[in-house]
């Protein structure tokens, strides 16, 4: 089950397997009391009744706004945004506001906040040993900042057995304003908004690493590495703030409520497009934390939104845990103390274990594969292109491409160009019927590449859409790099291969990058479906370019909620 979010009211949208989701055509949560009679803002559920009980009930928790406008740059109104809480008795179709709401009538006393919203409540083994509280103990937290001083969230103790009873302990962290370690990890900004937190672990050791996930406020605009200001992936067109990640160790606080709970060790993009405002859940069938997100579409014009009728999607469904990549000798070109996005630790022999937050699409999502057309390559040394062997075609306008390419050593380049093939009816006809300037017949194209001597992906969209200037076009562009591993018995040194995996629905594109860099953006092409994927690698100067295709694979016609 989710809950999809308005302005001001909470739609019912429920799912067997993530994939097909069945909405509900009434609001199951909207403003009617004085406390939320603005708005109904970003909350989660329990699977359990107010009073813990597993007796099919589902209790909701949300943010109650009686006062509008709210924004981490105007003075901060306290008790306009409250905690409240609902309960549902027929799996989320209607809801019974409880009578003492609000449970929380705003932030804790004594401090000055920007904001104060976006509840989330998970157990929290590791601050629970760190409180010497039960392990079952929940921990509810509220996103936010302190004014003139770090966003952060605030932090409750909640009884399991009544979910109206939050005790604050404390700030989650204290990074500072505007705290940018550097490129790798972005600006944390001045406020935060959907704090999630998760204790992750990998497959191969019993660490366990706290992660928090946040959507950043007031981070200051700053040109990505490779890229011309002129060039800069933040436009006008899209609000200054960020999807980032921190991993932290879990701290004591001694009783000090002005004490953080969680230092900060290391930290990066969640996302480094449109993708904001991400959702986890401990998912109890694979026993793996899920994140789904808004995949925003602020790119182009107001005036095109509203002629478009709608705006803005659900992610796919996401996988969170502990990457580890073990016996790591260097980075592709900075040296692995600067890369800020990652932990290192020397394992002794003269390499190291990295480690980072990763990232990837549910395997479930390989479920949309199974009406589609798959085409396969592999072994195809780029430098011999040009032959047709390492070209896909597609015909329709949802499909997943696969592939890992060894970049090599002479590469300054590797990627592929996706072709889109023009036609006289455009995808998104209401933004496009009136605003191409010509038809025209040849391809226009999307470029998606790895640019070896910035370690950055790009996503190059502007030649692939046909729209006017309302249309934001400007690059994605993340900093990414590639691990040179040594084998521990025969000390060969291999660089990982460059893995991509690319989901394409009409207009919205997830790129995942070897499973812990990822890119949601939104292209208009303006044609109805069919392109082809050309996989290219350039060379600087007379050397021929040694990158090869090992693998890649396409699906072609993937299943979509429309189908």
């Amino acid at each position: 089950m989710a809950l999809t979010l308005s302005a001001n009211i909470v739609d019912l949208a429920t799912s067997p397997d993530l994939l097909s989701w069945e909405v509900s055509k009434t609001p199951s949560l909207q403003p009617s009391e004085v406390y939320d009679r603005c708005a109904v803002y970003t909350g989660c559920f329990q699977p359990t009744s107010i009073t813990g009980e597993a007796d099919g009930s589902l209790t909701q928790i949300y943010t109650s706004v009686s006062r509008l406008p709210i924004h981490h740059t105007l003075s901060y109104n306290n008790g306009s945004e409250t905690l409240s809480v609902t309960s549902s008795r027929d799996g989320g179709r209607t809801w019974k506001k409880s009578d003492k709401n609000p449970i929380l009538p705003g932030p804790p006393d004594g401090l000055s906040v920007t904001g104060f919203r976006d509840p989330f409540i998970s157990q929290w083994p590791l601050l629970a040993e760190g409180q010497k509280a039960p392990e079952k103990q929940l921990y509810g937290i509220l996103s936010g900042g302190i004014k003139d001083s770090t966003p952060t969230a605030f932090v409750y103790s909640v009884d399991p057995t009544n979910l109206s009873s939050w005790i604050y302990i404390g700030l989650i962290a204290d990074v500072g304003l505007n705290y940018s370690p550097s490129h790798w990890s972005g600006d944390f900004g001045r406020n935060w908004e959907v704090v999630n937190f998760a204790s992750l672990k990998n497959g191969t050791s019993s660490k366990t690493q706290d992660f928090l996930i946040m959507g950043v406020e007031g981070a200051i605009p700053r040109p990505k590495k490779g890229m011309s200001s002129s060039k800069a992936h933040t436009t006008e067109t899209r609000t200054s703030r960020l999807h980032l990640w921190m991993a932290g160790t879990v701290i004591s606080s001694k009783g000090d409520p002005s004490a953080p709970l969680m230092d900060y060790e290391y930290g990066g993009y969640f996302d480094h497009g449109c993708l904001y405002a991400s959702n986890s859940f401990w998912d109890p069938v694979t026993k793996r934390n899920i994140v789904f997100g808004w995949i925003q579409e602020e790119d182009h014009s107001k005036s095109l939104a509203e002629s478009q009728g709608w705006q803005g999607v659900i992610s796919l469904p996401r996988v969170l845990d502990l990457q580890t990549t073990h016996h790591v000798v260097r980075a592709h070109r900075s040296a692995l103390q600067e890369i800020t996005s990652i932990q290192c630790e020397d394992d002794g022999l003269g390499t190291y274990s990295v480690s980072t937050l990763g990232i990837s699409p549910d395997p479930r999502v390989e479920n949309l594969r199974s009406d589609a057309q798959h085409y396969a390559i592999s072994k195809i040394p780029l430098q011999e292109a040009g032959d047709g062997l390492s070209r896909f075609s597609v015909k329709s306008m949802t499909w997943e491409l696969e592939c890992k390419i060894a970049v090599g050593q002479t590469s300054s380049r590797v990627g592929f160009n996706i072709d889109h093939i023009s036609s006289k009816t455009a995808i998104l006809d209401k933004l496009t019927r009136n605003n191409l300037a010509e038809e025209k017949s040849t391809p226009v194209r999307t470029v998606m590449f790895f640019d070896s001597a910035n370690e950055t992906f790009v996503i190059e969209r502007k030649e692939a859409s046909l729209v006017n200037s309302e249309i934001n076009t400007a690059a994605e562009v993340a900093p990414h790099t590639l691990f040179t591993i040594a084998d521990p018995d025969s000390g060969i040194q291999v660089e990982e291969t460059l893995h991509v995996r690319v989901f394409w629905d009409m207009s919205v594109v997830e790129v995942f990058i070897n499973g812990r860099t990822v890119i949601s953006t939104r292209i208009y092409v303006a044609n109805e479906g069919g392109a082809t994927i050309n996989f290219f690698a350039d060379a600087t100067g007379s050397e021929k370019a040694d990158a090869v295709v090992t693998e890649a694979t396409v699906w072609d016609g993937l299943k979509t909620s429309r189908s």
